[in-house]
Formats: structure tokens, sequence, C-alpha cells
């Protein structure tokens, strides 16, 4: 059945999705094969092209890959994949319950460049080595008035 946010996505029109989402460029399978070349996830493709396998060729949109979970050993920032983290420090736990470390969050805020982001980016507490990441990735993606505003944030608080 899906959660209820799962139903609101698959509602999107492609519009909306790709303004929640943005623009990607489909790989076919011998492409997604060469990018999973040398990866140590077990994958397969999944969806449309895995059910008309034999059958008459359509177009197709994308293609749907699978991995398990447990395979899973790097978070990827989903807008930009030279931008990653092990999971261990991509998140952190906090009263026994587990959160997107702030730095991480914040990049997904430089994004939508809201007036509450910014207030979120200003309030952040960073330390040391997670404010140089949250830098160097805003600055490898071009995020650069947010960089600067992350650079200042501890100069301010320290």
């Amino acid at each position: 059945m899906g959660s209820p946010l799962n139903k609101a996505v698959n509602d999107f029109d492609e519009e909306s999705f790709q303004a929640l989402y943005g623009r990607w460029d489909p790989l076919d399978p011998d492409r997604t094969a060469a990018l999973f070349a040398t990866s140590p996830l077990r994958w397969w493709i999944v969806g449309g092209r895995a059910a008309r396998v034999g059958a008459p060729a359509r177009h197709h949109e994308d293609t749907d890959v699978a991995v398990r979970m447990d395979d899973l050993h790097q978070w990827v920032f989903k807008k930009d994949s030279r931008v990653r983290l092990p999971w261990e420090r991509a998140l952190h736990t906090v009263n026994g319950i587990q959160y997107l470390r702030p730095e991480v969050a914040l990049l997904h805020k430089a994004y939508l460049d809201r007036p509450k982001d910014t207030e979120d980016l200003a309030a952040a507490r960073l330390d040391p080595d997670a404010q140089a990441w949250l830098v160097d990735a805003l600055e490898q993606l071009g995020r650069h008035k947010w960089a600067d505003l992350a650079r200042r944030g501890s100069d301010q608080s320290g």
C-alpha cells in the first residue's frame, strides 16, 4: 500500500516530480551496467525493462535498478553523485533517534535557498570537520553563496 508520502509523490505529474527531484538523463541498460561494473553491490534491473525481456521492445524513459539495502555503504547526494559519505558519517543518533547530520541536511537546503533555509544555516552548530565538508561540497556543486555563508558561520560562533 505504501506510505501517504509515497502516494503523494506517485501522484505528481511529470513537471511537479521534476521540480522536486530535478531533471535527469536516463541510462539505458548497457550504460547502467557500465555504471555498476566496478561496484561491489549486487544490483539488478527491475520495472518495465525487466517485465519486457524477450518481448517486443518499446521506448523506456528510464531504467529502474534495485539493490539490497544491506549492500549500501555510501550515502550519495541525489543531485550530484560525486558528493558521498559513508552512512555512519551521514547519520547520527540523538536521544535514540537517527537523524541526517546537520551538514548533510544543509546541503539539501542550499538548493532550496529559502529564508528559513538560510536561517537554519545561520543557526547550525557544526564542528570544524562538518563545516569543512559542507563548504567543500557546496563549492564543488557551485553553491558559492552558501559556501561563503557556511564558512562565515563558524567565524561568528567561535
